[in-house]
């Protein structure tokens, strides 16, 4: 499980809070999949009206986009592929526009650390913190997924409590922690009030 179903396991029933998950496995946000790998699905710019702000009921997006747009280039797929900082940032902003739009409040996740020998590569690096950057100042509403499961002691790498035998991914307790994250959000957005401790 991924930390939208454990984000939906934190809230309790009466919450009246449906969590819906869109992410796709390799999906990238601005291109689309290449032929040998179709799994990767559509490019999150076309298919985020279908399958975001179609959905009903939809009352708020967080925007969870990780490395695949830069880790993928020159490794897996053309290095021609590679994206600048501002294309990625100019894609954020087109998701946030459409999502405003359709009167829906947006999240923005910072971008959890790559694997290792990717993190070395200094120029991929640097779009990682380049993007986070920007989403913790841009003045938008985020969750801060980096912060939340890095080392404390080198923040290139996730904590190693929190990651899974790659080095890139989060293991269950690095997406449970996520999944916290989120639920701080809802309950700063007022989206969420937990109920109040019993006394003993």
């Amino acid at each position: 499980m991924g930390w939208p179903q454990y984000t939906a396991a934190l809230l309790p029933d009466d919450a009246r809070i449906a969590v819906v998950n869109r992410g796709i496995s390799g999906n990238r946000m601005r291109l689309d999949a290449p032929p040998d790998a179709p799994s990767w699905g559509r490019s999150g710019l076309s298919r985020f009206d279908e399958d975001v702000l179609e959905t009903a009921g939809i009352t708020h997006v967080v925007i969870a986009y990780n490395s695949n747009d830069w880790g993928l280039p020159g490794r897996v797929t053309s290095c021609d592929e590679m994206p600048t900082v501002a294309q990625l940032t100019d894609g954020y902003r087109e998701l946030i526009d459409r999502a405003r739009r359709a009167g829906i409040q947006v999240i923005l996740a910072t971008v959890t650390p790559l694997a290792p020998e990717l993190s070395a590569d200094r120029d991929r690096e640097d779009i990682r913190l380049a993007l986070n950057d920007w989403i913790r100042t841009a003045g938008h509403e985020y969750v801060d997924f980096d912060a939340a499961i890095r080392s404390e002691s080198d923040p290139s790498r996730l904590e190693a409590a929190c990651a899974a035998p790659d080095d890139t991914h989060p293991n269950v307790n690095g997406e449970k922690r996520l999944a916290q994250t989120v639920v701080d959000a809802l309950v700063r957005l007022r989206v969420y009030a937990p109920h109040p401790a019993r006394p003993l």
